[in-house]
């Protein structure tokens, strides 16, 4: 019975020492990861420092012009659609022939879809500013804690990506 107790006991030594050894490799690799680790630059601390208000402002702006129903771009296109439907609308009650009704129909079909469209590209435009103004808040954020990675900096540049691509689609025809 005692020689059986021993062998336990040395075996839960064992593996007692076997993970603190595990461990003790872990912990001095994190401690060695972390002594290699370089603040960011100072160009890039003060370009993204100086840029950031810029780019809140930019995204502010973005988001105000383009907001579906209230935004300058939507009122614009608005002003331009109003009066094409009104006159589809009174030549479809008006209209003399089939042809003229048919025209007027399409007409208004189309102009309907162009608002469905238009509300669309407008919210993504205005989502993609909002997320583009929260990602810039972020990475200023990580670079002043100096904890930012190449991952943030992806993560805003695709932000970027997506707004640039989405104010492509509403200023192209």
């Amino acid at each position: 019975m005692k020689k059986r107790m021993f062998f336990m006991l040395l075996a839960v030594f064992a593996f007692i020492a076997l993970i603190g050894g595990f461990k003790f490799f872990q912990i001095k690799a994190a401690i060695a990861q972390g002594s290699n680790y370089q603040p960011p630059p100072e160009a890039v601390t003060t370009i993204v420092r100086e840029s950031r208000p810029v780019v809140d402002r930019l995204c502010d702006l973005l988001a105000r012009d383009f907001a579906p129903g209230t935004g300058w771009v939507a009122l614009q296109l608005q002003v331009i659609e109003d009066p094409l439907i009104a006159d589809a609308t009174n030549v479809l009650y008006d209209g003399r022939s089939y042809d003229e009704r048919k025209r007027a129909s399409d007409a208004i079909d189309l102009v309907h879809g162009n608002r469905m469209r238009r509300t669309e590209v407008l919210q993504r435009v205005t989502d993609a500013a909002t997320a583009m103004k929260k990602a810039n808040g972020a990475l200023a954020q990580a670079v002043e804690d100096s904890t930012w990675s190449a991952q943030d900096i992806q993560a805003f540049a695709e932000r970027a990506q997506s707004l640039r691509a989405a104010v492509k689609i509403i200023t192209t025809k």
